[in-house]
């Protein structure tokens, strides 16, 4: 979860490895379909 929300900001955070983006502020049902997904695999 992060403030930071531009394009390049979402492109480096996939760069990185990481799976999602949120950016603040998220709502609860945004986390819980991260989350969910993320253990459904």
């Amino acid at each position: 979860m992060t403030g930071y929300g531009q394009a390049h900001d979402r492109q480096r955070s996939k760069e990185a490895g990481f799976d999602h983006h949120l950016v603040k502020p998220v709502a609860f049902s945004e986390i819980q379909k991260a989350v969910r997904g993320r253990f459904e695999d």
